[in-house]
């Protein structure tokens, strides 16, 4: 397997076991309650949507790339 490919396994692996621990739940509860709260001081603008929007996505993608199964290597015949 690729360097690369090792390297983004183990990480998302361990973003995903943190996303399961009590700790990581109260902040994000209070991260996402810090937005809310700010978000007169900002107008409700398309920015400050942007920024939950986009760590949302984010952090869903690194999830659920921990949860997918490594691809199976193919050998000389081509078969699996």
């Amino acid at each position: 397997m690729e360097k690369g490919g090792t390297f983004f396994s183990k990480f998302a692996s361990s973003i995903a076991n943190l996303s399961g621990k009590p700790g990581t739940f109260v902040l994000a509860v209070f991260l996402v309650l810090s937005w809310a709260v700010s978000g007169p001081f900002f107008g409700f603008s398309d920015t400050w949507e942007l920024v939950i929007n986009d760590n949302n996505h984010h952090l869903s993608y690194g999830v659920r790339s921990a949860e997918l199964p490594e691809p199976r290597q193919q050998g000389a015949s081509g078969k699996t």
